[in-house]
């Protein structure tokens, strides 16, 4: 990170600060104040290309006159911001970042970011409300290059790799092309290639690290328990698939093969609804997209 001025300026006030100065020093923090009236604030802070930065936050902040205490950090998680507001599809009233003119990233009351450029930290406010708004968040900056923190982060986003293999879509309409006795040829290639991609999920998790992540054993364990029923599931579906290739009835999924697969299917939702509580806080603190079990 480089220094915009020799001094490390704490700026632990009731109004809008000037720009806070940053000293890369290892263990160096910069306390920067977050007004709620305004989109966006600069923190003065310069960040190198895939830094790791950590944000810590507290306090409230109104959302209109009289709203006491007001909103967290980490704002209302059973909203989500419109396109009128300065971060569209993040939690309302929360606190949120971008570097340079960037997309917003969820911050709330911590998350680790990869850095790239210079920090702004805002309000997820409907642009046209934002004056409206009182009081603030203090948030605490650090940045880091190596160590425990980098490689945990570092560790999560090769876990985030894994889920980025997505083929359930495709699953699914191959499926029902087959249950309608439609292009079942392609459809059985279909149903091969996602059993394949499934297995270099699984060897591709096998690789993975995961021991500087908050419960990472926990974490991997739940992953493996989940891509493995799914897995399973899309063998068993491939078996039926072949055959219905062949001989394909109206009736096709009263095969014992695809009764197999539905089963195993369901215990993989199962699975990955258990991966994805463990793994949403994870991917907040890390600033990683979080995921819903149909995502996996």
């Amino acid at each position: 990170m480089h220094p915009i001025s020799p001094c490390l300026v704490f700026a632990l006030i009731l109004g809008a600060p000037p720009n806070v100065d940053y000293d890369e020093s290892a263990g160096q923090e910069t306390v920067v104040y977050v007004p709620a009236a305004q989109a966006w604030t600069d923190t003065g802070l310069y960040f190198d290309p895939g830094q790791v930065v950590h944000i810590t936050a507290d306090g409230y902040a109104g959302v209109s006159e009289g709203d006491h205490p007001g909103h967290p950090p980490d704002g209302s998680r059973d909203c989500v911001a419109q396109a009128d507001w300065v971060a569209p599809g993040l939690p309302c009233w929360s606190l949120v970042g971008r570097f340079d003119n960037g997309p917003p990233q969820a911050i709330g009351h911590e998350a680790y970011l990869r850095g790239d450029g210079h920090l702004y930290l805002g309000m997820n406010d409907e642009r046209a409300r934002l004056s409206d708004n009182e009081r603030g968040w203090t948030a605490v900056v650090s940045g880091t290059d190596d160590g425990e923190t980098s490689t945990a982060a570092q560790q999560a986003h090769a876990v985030d790799a894994v889920l980025s293999g997505h083929t359930r879509l495709e699953l699914t309409a191959a499926l029902e092309e087959i249950q309608n006795c439609r292009d079942v040829s392609s459809a059985v290639t279909t149903v091969r290639q996602v059993a394949e991609s499934r297995r270099r999920q699984l060897e591709q998790l096998t690789a993975v690290q995961v021991d500087t992540v908050p419960d990472g054993s926990g974490l991997k364990g739940r992953l493996d328990d989940a891509l493995r029923a799914s897995l399973n599931a899309d063998e068993s579906f491939l078996v039926w698939a072949t055959r219905a290739a062949s001989e394909c009835t109206s009736n096709s999924t009263a095969d014992p093969d695809y009764v197999r697969g539905m089963d195993y299917s369901r215990a993989a939702t199962a699975a990955k609804e258990r991966f994805v509580s463990v793994w949403n806080p994870i991917a907040r603190r890390y600033g990683l997209p979080e995921r819903s079990p149909d995502d996996i």
